[in-house]
């Protein structure tokens, strides 16, 4: 036998998982040394074991003791087998019994070590599995049993071909009722059929008409446009359901093989037309791209709309911003009444802005010339000319307003209502509470609880 072997197909089901120089047939003490050997030497080597972990006796059956492989105090045996007696006793998974040479073992760490140094040496393992056979070079094939290996010579009657195999369509039933034999006949037929948009449960039955061998005989079958692949059904099953097919046309094929298992080439095919559904229908889709165009266009007026609104808007805003800059520099004179409401909308917007930054410490001049969109210069200017006070006067005015409001609950201490308005120094605050009210935080407070 040569010593490359390939795994052998035995049906079109049956994938190839890989192609090996040794493949070993089980895990157990000698099965795994052997694997190591063969794979350290260069060969693609490969393990299939019925369980799920190596040792085999060793560790399923627990055949205790190991031996250190040694005759008259002289070791005899060395090699991987000593090998994984050394490794096994530096992973504390044995005792070496001295002079006796007997090794107690730790099953567990035993498999572990079975393992590591399998992958160690690059060698596949297939666990839960058994080994049915394999095809030499020479065409022979070789399987395995209770005495022995036979070895099988294939001739050419292995390589005849299939039967010319004709299938038939038997019947055809939609919710158990036959399309063929029923009341409901039209224009279906053994060829084509016809379904309507609320049938289902399509079962179609096929037969070689084989009966001798009826329970050697299986089926494949496909439907196009629904099946990506052949569906293979168990021997002695020979029908296909589908159920809620779209609308369109569809072709189903059926194969079946001869009284050996070969497959014939002889496709039998049946055409099958599931009419469209009122809401499927040309002039259906014609009334929905209509409601779509109605609904788009009345969205795309609506958009336009807003956006001459926001246009108008826009340009109102601007007429405003050219009044508002003119105003800011006073090089021009606006009438009384314009005058009158551009200096209310610059004071709601200040105050606007200090309000938005109560908590914030560092909300001072600038930051508000900022908010404002304005230099600092203009903002003192128009500030002072309307309030009669600086920027900085008027922020403290707003805040302190704030500090008097919150002072009024009598649960709030001065500390806390001077930290929520950004003052961390209480004295500070204190006196700028008192240049704006005649007094204290604390006695404004005393006064409202008083009342």
């Amino acid at each position: 036998m040569d010593k490359k072997v390939r795994s052998i197909e035995i049906s079109k089901q049956v994938p190839i998982v890989g192609n090996y120089d040794v493949v070993v047939c089980g895990g157990g003490p000698a099965g795994f040394i052997a694997a190591i050997a063969a794979a350290r030497s260069g060969a693609k080597t490969a393990v299939v074991e019925q369980y799920g972990f190596l040792g085999g006796m060793a560790t399923m059956g627990l055949v205790t003791p190991l031996s250190v492989f040694t005759y008259n105090n002289e070791k005899v045996i060395g090699g991987i087998p000593w090998e994984f007696i050394e490794r096994l006793e530096k992973m504390g998974g044995c005792i070496i019994e001295k002079p006796l040479g007997n090794v107690a073992f730790d099953p567990e760490l035993y498999k572990l070590l079975c393992q590591q140094m399998m992958l160690e040496a690059g060698v596949d393992m297939y666990m839960h599995s058994y080994l049915s056979g394999c095809q030499a070079k020479d065409g022979n094939i070789y399987w395995g049993g209770i005495p022995g290996i036979c070895m099988v010579t294939p001739s050419n009657g292995l390589e005849r071909k299939a039967s010319a195999v004709k299938t038939k369509i038997t019947d055809i039933k939609l919710q158990g009722e036959s399309l063929i034999f029923g009341d409901r006949k039209g224009s279906n037929s053994i060829n084509r059929i016809e379904l309507h948009p609320d049938d289902q449960n399509l079962e179609i039955s096929f037969s070689s008409l084989n009966h001798r061998y009826a329970s050697k005989i299986r089926y494949a079958y496909r439907l196009i446009g629904v099946d990506k692949a052949w569906v293979y059904v168990e021997g002695g099953k020979n029908s296909a359901f589908y159920n809620h097919l779209s609308k369109g046309t569809y072709t189903f094929q059926v194969k079946a093989t001869d009284e050996n298992g070969l497959w014939s080439k002889e496709v039998t095919e049946l055409s099958i037309r599931r009419l469209p559904a009122f809401y499927e229908t040309w002039w259906a889709y014609l009334f929905y791209v209509l409601i779509v165009m109605g609904v788009s266009g009345y969205s795309l007026y609506l958009y336009l709309k807003r956006v001459d609104r926001k246009n108008n808007e826009m340009w109102a805003d601007s007429k405003e911003m050219i009044k508002m800059r003119i105003y800011l520099d006073s090089k021009v004179n606006l009438p009384e009444p314009e005058f009158v409401q551009l200096d209310k909308l610059l004071l709601e917007k200040a105050v606007k802005a200090v309000e938005d930054n109560l908590t914030e410490p560092d909300f001072d001049v600038t930051a508000l010339a900022d908010a404002m969109n304005m230099s600092r210069s203009t903002l003192t200017r128009k500030l002072k000319a309307i309030t009669g006070r600086t920027p900085l006067d008027f922020i403290r005015n707003i805040k302190m307003k704030h500090a008097r409001h919150m002072l009024e609950d009598k649960d709030k201490s001065v500390t806390e209502v001077a930290a929520t308005l950004g003052y961390f120094n209480r004295k500070y605050f204190t006196t700028c509470f008192k240049e704006e009210f005649g007094m204290t935080p604390s006695e404004f407070q005393k006064s409202q609880h008083e009342e």
